[in-house]
């Protein structure tokens, strides 16, 4: 009877010891519940294109921030999960027998549950062991769902969830919406973008570029967008030509909208632009094309605007979402140098640097089941 009680006593010390409950199913069943971040790393480390995608997301460099700091955690060779503790503290969890490697790293570690808890400090290991743990948290299921198992992600509190893999960088958080068909391009688009808010597209990061680069004012153009528009930009010389589509965007708003950016030009005339009937005012250096087709509005400085002739979805973007963003940045960067050519350098600076390298860069938004979703995909040659 003694032996048995003695028996059942070294159970319940080992039990206590592995943190109790048998053995985890995964990392965040071990990991504090109050961890500012939970961050999966596989074997193989950043690459730098997706270093690319990452620095365009947005919260993309706090993970690269915290990957960086974790560099110590790598010496395993395999997949493993770190968690930034409440005091900013970084703590890694493996399912390892072995822990050799970590004393000759001089790293810290215990087990809990069938996981080895490692860190360069005996008081960071020693804050991670905690009764409350990070799947017992609202918030983690839908966030680690959405993250993902492949490639390096991130998920922290609020809820927000990172995945970086390939030169892709997917950003995931709670968001309503719906997704429509991607409107097809000229195919020799040099970049383009669209919105289901077309508003807010004008006043968006690709347009102040586009604005900055070859002068045009885009954020003056909102009164044309009362609900989704697509902006492109093809080859032209000397510069650049800009197309602006708006759904329902109105002629005699856009009659307006010229008065206002060139009170002092001629009144409009009629022109036929390929199957277009538009209104021409010309400014000088620059023509403006505008008018309505169906129920989209055309206004752009391209002589030969046309709603037809060969045209595609961007490569890299889904057939359905609420905004995408597409650059070739081979030809974009042909443009940038001729409009360097033009004393345009300090302008055209900003736009060199962002795709230096690249072949091509492209961004969208998708919703699914009420959680939105940022990604970012850039390439090299």
């Amino acid at each position: 009877m003694i032996r048995v009680a003695a028996l059942v006593a070294g159970v319940a010390v080992l039990a206590s010891g592995c943190g109790g409950g048998g053995t985890a199913g995964s990392a965040a069943e071990v990991a504090p519940a109050d961890a500012r971040a939970f961050v999966s790393l596989p074997a193989a480390p950043l690459d730098s294109v997706t270093r690319r995608a990452l620095a365009l997301t947005q919260d993309g460099r706090r993970l690269e921030t915290l990957v960086d700091r974790a560099g110590w955690a790598r010496l395993l060779h395999r997949r493993i999960d770190v968690a930034q503790l409440a005091d900013r503290r970084l703590v890694a969890f493996a399912r390892i027998e072995d822990t050799k490697a970590l004393d000759r790293a001089g790293l810290a570690h215990a087990h809990a549950r069938g996981w080895t808890i490692f860190a360069p400090t005996k008081d960071a290991v020693r804050a991670a062991r905690t009764k409350r743990h990070l799947a017992d948290t609202r918030w983690y299921a839908p966030a680690a769902k959405a993250a993902g198992s492949s490639g390096t992600t991130l998920v922290q509190p609020g809820w927000l969830a990172l995945a970086a893999e390939s030169g892709t960088a997917h950003r995931s958080s709670p968001g309503r919406g719906s997704d429509t068909p991607t409107a097809d391009v000229p195919a020799d688009a040099i970049a383009a973008a669209a919105s289901q808010d077309g508003a807010a597209l004008l006043r968006s990061p690709f347009a102040a570029g586009v604005q900055e680069t070859l002068g045009l004012p885009l954020e003056q153009l909102t009164p044309l967008t009362p609900r989704g528009a697509v902006v492109y930009v093809r080859p032209g010389t000397p510069i650049p030509l800009v197309t602006l589509l708006a759904q329902d965007g109105s002629r005699a708003v856009a009659r307006r909208v010229v008065r206002t950016l060139a009170p002092n030009a001629a009144p409009p005339d009629a022109q036929r632009v390929n199957e277009l009937s538009l209104d021409h005012v010309g400014l000088g250096a620059t023509d403006l094309y505008f008018g309505p087709a169906g129920r989209t509005l055309v206004f752009s400085d391209d002589p030969q605007v046309s709603l037809h002739g060969q045209r595609a979805t961007p490569p890299g973007v889904p057939s359905a979402t609420s905004s995408w963003l597409y650059v070739d940045a081979s030809r974009a960067r042909a443009s940038l140098r001729l409009l360097t050519a033009l004393h345009a350098a300090s302008a055209t600076a900003p736009m060199q640097k962002a795709l230096a390298g690249l072949e091509s860069l492209a961004e969208y938004t998708t919703h699914d089941h009420g959680v939105a979703t940022s990604t970012v995909v850039v390439s090299e040659p």
